[in-house]
């Protein structure tokens, strides 16, 4: 993992931001366990900020390159890179994605994990039942190591870090996640920094856990929203999410043998 990785569960408080030995006491107090004014704490969609339209989801799906882009094969496992603008799994709009591409070229097929459509990257299916279950078991106790590459706005002053901080579904607002310190699940990211920009930061991360859109609201709740987030940055202008997932290294369910794939990002 990231160097200075996070705590071993149950180790400290549920609720704990730390980054370079700073506690969580040291950022804003609404980020703060127990916080006289609210219990709960989200990342709000900032006002005029608007929802990607179906109809522009599907113009992306469409746009997205054709193909398969497969990084490995064998009668297990199929690992490929996802390109930005292609689902995962079909939705009721958009009938191209990953799973139904690779279905067409290998036959029955399981996803095991997943991205966001706007996320780039390695992405693993399973070509049997057994493969499914025995990955799925991985992703779920958090055995799976899965790194990417980011862009965040800003300039992030520590050299590396680490966020836990839980999260649920919007339910007034979906897809959105918020951070909800009370009913939330355990959500565990890790950062580093490769380079920064002019107005930027490249970062590594590591998403410890795996809830939907964690690295997407764990760096807007350091203020460092990732470039092109449509959902958790108010001043996003790129054409894309600049989230990349670059590396995924799980254990063979067959073999057991240690298999890491790794995806330079097109950023």
């Amino acid at each position: 993992g990231i160097d200075g990785g996070p705590k071993s569960a149950g180790e400290g408080d549920d609720a704990t931001l730390v980054v370079d030995g700073l506690s969580l006491s040291a950022w804003p107090s609404a980020f703060r366990p127990g916080n006289s004014s609210s219990e709960l704490v989200f990342v709000a969609l900032p006002p005029g900020l608007h929802f990607t339209p179906v109809e522009q989801q599907i113009q992306r799906s469409e746009s997205a390159p054709p193909g398969l882009d497969v990084l490995f094969a064998d009668e297990h496992v199929v690992v490929v890179c996802k390109p930005y603008g292609l689902p995962t799994e079909n939705t009721l709009h958009i009938k191209d994605s990953i799973a139904s591409r690779a279905r067409e070229r290998f036959g029955s097929m399981t996803v095991v994990h997943r991205l966001d459509w706007e996320t780039s990257g390695v992405l693993i299916l399973a070509k049997t039942s057994l493969a499914a279950k025995r990955l799925s078991q991985q992703f779920r106790s958090a055995v799976c190591s899965k790194y990417y590459i980011a862009v965040v706005r800003g300039h992030i002053k520590a050299g590396r870090g680490i966020v836990q901080l839980p999260l649920r579904p919007d339910v007034d607002r979906p897809p959105l996640q918020q951070i909800d310190l009370v009913g939330g699940k355990p959500s565990t990211s890790a950062w580093r920094v490769l380079s920064k920009g002019e107005h930027t930061t490249r970062l590594l991360l590591e998403a410890v856990t795996g809830r939907r859109h964690q690295l997407r609201v764990h760096m807007a709740a350091l203020g460092h929203p990732i470039i092109g987030d449509g959902l958790y940055d108010a001043e996003h202008s790129a054409h894309r999410l600049h989230l990349h997932a670059t590396c995924v290294a799980f254990a063979h369910p067959a073999s057991n043998d240690t298999i890491r794939i790794r995806s330079e990002p097109p950023f």
